[in-house]
C-alpha cells in the first residue's frame, strides 16, 4: 500500500502577537485615550472629579515607566550586545564608539562643573562660521562648561528621540505591510518616510520654541539643570517643517493609499495605519494635550516596542516545564536593571556628589544617565532592527 506524501505549506504569519491585540499595542490604545482626554480637557475646569483624575496621571505613569519604559531600553541592549562579538564588531560605531564617546562627554561635563565656559578661538571660530551662514546658535553661552555640554547632549537627545519614534512607526507599518501583503513601491516608501520624519522635525522645531523648564516629555526634565543653551533656530524652520508635514501627509493619502486602492482595490489595514495615525496624535502640536503629550507618549512608544521584543526574544527560551518560570525571571531581571539604570544608581551618585551648589543641578547623574540611554538607544535600534537581518526576518516573519 502506497502512502501519499502531501506537502503542507507553513502557515503564513499574519500578526506580531494577534491582530486584535496588535492594533491596541501599536497605537490604538494611545489614540483612544487621547480622544477621551481631549474631550475631557474641555470640561475639566468645571468638574472636580475630572480635575482630580488629571492630577493623578503623573503619579500613575511615573509608576508605569518601571514596567514599560525602562524595560524597553534594557531589552534593546540585550538585542544589541547579546548576539556575540562578531555582531558587535560589525556594528562597532553604534555599539562601541557611541557609548564611549558619550561617557567621555558626560565625564567632561562632570569634571568641569566649576569651570567657566571656554572662550577664545575654540568657540570663536565655529561661532564666526555660524554667523556667516546666518545661524543664530552660538557656543559658549553657559556660565559653566559642564552646563554647556549637558545642554548640547539634551538637545541631541530630543533630536534623536523624535527621529527614533518616527523610524519605529515606519518599521511597524512595513512589518504589517508584509503580514497583509500590502505592497508599497520604493517611491511610496520614500513618501511614507517623509510623512513620519517631517513630523519629527516639526516636533523638534516646536520644542525649541518651548525652551523652558516645562518643555519636557521624553523622561528628562531640563529644569533639573540650568536653562538649556538657546538654539536660536530661525523661525522659518518651524514654518517650513509644518508645511512639509502637511504636504507629505497629503502625498501619502493620495499617492500611497489612494493610488494603491485605484490599482488593487485595497485600502491598508487598520493595523498598518494605526501606528502612523498615532504618531500624528503624539507629536503634531495641534493635537497636543499637556498630560498626554508630556507623560503618556513615552509610555505608548515603549508599549509599541514591546510586542516586537516579545516576538524576537521569546524564541530563545526552550519550551520545557520551566519555560514560564524562565520568562518570569528574565522579566523581573529586566525590571530591576531598568530601575537601577534610570533611577537607582544615578540617584545614589547624586546623593553622594552634591553638585547643586556648583551650578550643575541636584539631579545631574539622573539626567546624564537618562540622556545617555536615550541617545544610545537610538543607535542600538538602528543596527538591531533591520529587515535584511536574517535573525530579525526569521523571528518576525517565520
Amino acid at each position: 500500500m502506497l502512502l501519499r506524501m502531501q506537502d503542507h505549506k507553513p502557515t503564513r504569519i499574519r500578526s506580531i502577537i494577534h491582530p486584535y491585540l496588535d492594533f491596541w499595542l501599536l497605537g490604538g490604545a494611545s489614540v483612544a485615550i487621547w480622544m477621551i482626554m481631549s474631550v475631557s480637557d474641555l470640561v475639566r475646569g468645571g468638574s472636580t472629579p475630572l480635575q482630580t483624575r488629571f492630577l493623578q496621571i503623573g503619579a500613575a505613569f511615573s509608576l508605569l515607566t518601571l514596567v514599560c519604559n525602562h524595560p524597553h531600553f534594557i531589552i534593546s541592549y540585550q538585542f544589541g550586545y547579546g548576539r556575540g562579538f562578531k555582531f558587535i564588531g560589525r556594528h562597532w560605531f553604534a555599539l562601541i564608539f557611541v557609548p564611549l564617546a558619550l561617557i567621555a562627554l558626560f565625564t567632561t561635563a562632570f569634571l568641569s562643573a566649576e569651570s567657566e565656559a571656554l572662550s577664545g578661538w575654540i568657540f570663536d571660530a565655529p561661532n564666526a562660521v555660524l554667523g556667516f551662514f546666518g545661524v543664530g546658535f552660538r557656543f559658549g553661552l553657559q556660565t559653566h562648561l559642564g552646563n554647556e555640554i549637558m545642554g548640547w547632549a539634551i538637545w541631541l537627545m530630543y533630536l534623536t528621540v523624535g527621529w527614533h519614534y518616527s523610524k519605529q512607526v515606519f518599521g511597524c507599518m512595513m512589518v504589517y505591510g508584509h503580514f497583509d501583503q500590502y505592497q508599497v513601491s520604493a517611491l511610496q516608501k520614500f513618501i511614507i518616510k517623509g510623512s513620519v520624519f517631517s513630523v519629527a522635525i516639526m516636533q523638534f522645531a516646536f520644542l525649541y520654541r518651548m525652551q523652558t523648564s516645562q518643555a519636557i516629555g521624553l523622561g528628562v526634565q531640563p529644569g533639573t539643570l540650568s536653562n538649556l543653551t538657546p538654539l536660536n533656530l530661525p523661525e522659518w524652520l518651524y514654518t517650513v517643517s509644518t508645511i512639509s508635514t502637511i504636504l507629505f501627509l497629503a502625498a501619502t493619502l493620495v499617492f500611497v493609499f489612494g493610488q494603491n486602492f485605484r490599482e488593487t482595490g485595497r485600502w491598508p489595514s487598520a493595523n498598518f495605519l494605526i501606528p502612523w495615525i498615532a504618531l500624528y496624535v503624539w507629536w503634531v502640536p495641534f493635537f497636543q494635550q499637556p498630560e498626554f503629550t508630556f507623560l503618556m507618549v513615552p509610555f505608548f512608544h515603549s508599549l509599541q516596542y514591546l510586542p516586537f521584543a516579545y516576538r524576537v526574544g521569546t524564541p530563545g527560551f526552550v519550551k520545557d516545564r520551566f519555560y514560564y518560570a524562565k520568562i518570569t525571571a528574565h522579566a523581573l531581571g529586566i525590571l530591576i536593571i531598568g530601575f537601577m539604570a534610570f533611577e537607582g544608581l544615578p540617584g545614589i551618585l547624586d546623593q553622594s556628589f552634591n553638585l547643586a551648589s556648583e551650578g550643575m543641578g541636584a539631579l545631574f547623574f539622573v539626567t546624564a544617565f537618562a540622556v545617555f540611554l536615550n541617545i544610545h538607544h537610538f543607535f542600538i535600534d538602528s543596527v538591531v532592527w533591520r529587515f535584511n537581518d536574517p535573525k530579525m526576518k526569521t523571528a518576525l516573519f517565520g
